[in-house]
């Protein structure tokens, strides 16, 4: 509704493509611009680990919580290990890193997804 009213009286507002660029192309691979020192390690590295270890334990809940669902037991090492190595290689290419949500993925199990690729 908004939208429409927006469009329709030509109400003078700022859209995406005014605020960023926007194009079609995949993110191109690119090292951080940051000192590689032992003062850099000490900045970064606690709120790296706390920001890894929220996500992990959020993913470990949400994987328990689907093998009870499922009657199922994975292997939460390969999980765990994925996360991380996605994690840093999307970083690489100015993504953010990520994890498993309990929300979308109880969503998910309920609407009857039981494989990888069903999100």
């Amino acid at each position: 509704a908004v939208s429409a009213l927006v469009k329709v009286g030509g109400i003078s507002t700022k859209t995406v493509g005014d605020l960023a660029a926007i194009s079609g192309a995949l993110p191109a691979f690119h090292a951080p611009a940051v000192p590689l020192s032992l003062d850099t390690l000490a900045l970064v590295l606690p709120y790296a680990a706390a920001v890894a270890a929220v996500g992990l334990i959020e993913t470990l809940l949400t994987q328990n919580l689907v093998d009870e669902m499922t009657q199922t037991r994975t292997p939460t090492h390969i999980e765990c290990l994925a996360q991380g190595l996605g994690n840093v290689v999307n970083g690489f290419f100015g993504g953010m890193g990520g994890c498993a949500m309990i929300g979308q993925t109880m969503i998910n199990m309920r609407s009857g997804g039981r494989g990888r690729l069903s999100g």
